[in-house]
């Protein structure tokens, strides 16, 4: 699926679709245990946000940080690519908010030690690293609740994608075959007998030997010929156009094409009219616009959970008993 999104056409269109859709800034509030608005526990958090975002340390190398934006966008990619955020709240020695550093999903696994009580492990490289951490979240989209190992939104297209990438493959050996014209030449065997050396004739092995050399010698030939140059031959060379007539034409791809779009945007969550497909008219295209936008502004439902969690937690280590919610 990561190959997919930047390489085939019609996922990497899903993908910048969706991103591009679900594109809103996140909104931050503080509310107390009244579920009031915390105006301190505000300025409190807007501190500790500057910390994750801005750089104050200039001492050091090159340091790079994400800016909230650009951080949910980011988690948004995830989702996509694996229908799933795991993230951990980086906080230094000295007790500053550092970053939110994500964690592939694929890496992650599940361990039920205790009835009820599931902890991950984080597997790289045959090392697995201990995420049994307060300071470790994690947020499904679409989640199979029968599994904590989640599957991309988009794993639905990739026998439609890999069966359409077949037959255009198929297509393009066809289309060479049967597709252009191309010269025919027939070499007249009796002629090349007949003017063979006298010796050459009174041996069939030989024989043989030499009408085999005379094709290829014309093969060699006519291979090389460029287009505007004069074709010179003697009678014993028949030359001739195969398929001149309605080149291409013998094979109507369009219906299997259309059924494979069909397929393939349905996998990828998306319509015809993001794909550039669309067909039906005005009406239409706005209802499949409306549909899409609600299905990309979920997208944004796990990644306002998962920052809730992680500023919340960040919040109280402050000694505030307020809690943050993020849309």
């Amino acid at each position: 699926i990561k190959l997919l999104m930047v390489q085939d056409p019609d996922a990497s269109a899903a993908t910048n679709a969706f991103l591009t859709t679900a594109n809103t800034d996140p909104i931050i509030v503080v509310y107390d245990v009244n579920d009031q608005i915390d105006r301190p526990g505000m300025l409190t958090l807007n501190q500790i946000l500057m910390t994750l975002t801005e750089r104050y340390d200039y001492s050091k190398g090159f340091e790079f940080r994400h800016s909230l934006s650009s951080l949910a966008e980011s988690m948004r990619y995830m989702i996509l690519l694996r229908g799933m955020l795991a993230a951990e709240a980086v906080i230094t020695k000295e007790g500053i908010f550092n970053e939110v550093r994500q964690v592939d999903p694929v890496t992650l696994e599940w361990y039920e030690k205790t009835n009820g009580v599931r902890t991950p492990v984080q597997s790289i490289s045959g090392t697995q690293i201990d995420l049994n951490v307060p300071t470790f979240f994690v947020s499904y989209f679409r989640q199979d609740p029968t599994t904590l190992y989640p599957n991309s939104p988009f794993v639905s297209a990739i026998n439609t994608i890999a069966a359409r990438q077949q037959v255009i493959n198929d297509l393009y050996r066809i289309m060479q075959v049967t597709g252009y014209p191309r010269m025919e030449i027939t070499v007249l065997e009796d002629i090349l007998v007949k003017h063979a050396p006298p010796g050459v004739r009174a041996d069939p092995d030989k024989i043989q030997v030499y009408v085999t050399q005379q094709l290829n010698q014309i093969t060699s030939a006519i291979g090389t010929l460029r287009p505007d140059q004069p074709f010179v031959h003697t009678d014993s060379i028949e030359p001739k156009m195969m398929n001149e007539s309605k080149a291409g034409m013998s094979l109507n791809i369009d219906p299997i094409i259309k059924t494979l779009n069909a397929q393939n945007q349905a996998g990828l969550r998306a319509v015809s009219t993001i794909l550039g497909r669309g067909e039906s008219g005005v009406n239409t295209a706005s209802v499949e616009a409306r549909i899409f936008s609600m299905t990309a502004q979920e997208l944004n439902q796990p990644i306002a959970e998962i920052l809730s969690r992680i500023f919340t937690m960040v919040l109280r280590m402050t000694g505030s008993q307020s809690y943050v919610k993020v849309r």
